[in-house]
C-alpha cells in the first residue's frame, strides 16, 4: 500500500467509519466478536478518531517529503 492509498483510507475512516461507530458496532477477534452498545461507543469512537488523526497527520507529512 502506498502513501496516498493510506492517507485515502484513513480519511474514508475519520469520514464514515469512525461517526458510524456511535450507532454501536462490532469488533471482531480471532477469539469471537465483542459488542459495543451504542451507549458505550462514543468513548471508543472518540479514540479511534484521535488514533486515526495521528496517523492521518504523519501519512501526510510522509507524503510531503
Amino acid at each position: 500500500m502506498n502513501m496516498s492509498d493510506d492517507i485515502n483510507r484513513i480519511s474514508y475512516a475519520l469520514s464514515k467509519q469512525v461517526p458510524d461507530m456511535a450507532h454501536g458496532f462490532t469488533i471482531h477477534t480471532s477469539y469471537g466478536d465483542i459488542q459495543i452498545a451504542a451507549t458505550d461507543a462514543l468513548e471508543l469512537a472518540a479514540l479511534a478518531d484521535k488514533l486515526l488523526t495521528k496517523q492521518y497527520l504523519a501519512a501526510l507529512q510522509g507524503a510531503k517529503k
